[in-house]
């Protein structure tokens, strides 16, 4: 396990929480967080998750109650 205690992903040095751990080609990566690990191993989920909610427009809507 490498000797860092940063997160593999952003850096961070958290402390007093657990870490989370991923092995991938007998190399060890810690994580400070599920949205970091998530992070480092599909990248494109990051892209994919928007932090506001979603209104739909009328257009959508009508379709959805078909």
């Amino acid at each position: 396990m490498s000797n860092s205690p940063n997160c593999s992903k952003c850096g961070c040095a958290p402390d007093g929480t657990p870490w989370f751990r991923l092995t991938r080609n007998d190399e060890d990566h810690r994580f400070c967080s599920r949205r970091c690990l998530v992070e480092f191993i599909a990248p494109e989920l990051a892209k994919a998750i928007v932090v506001q909610q979603w209104i739909p427009t009328p257009e959508e809507a009508e379709r959805m109650s078909q």
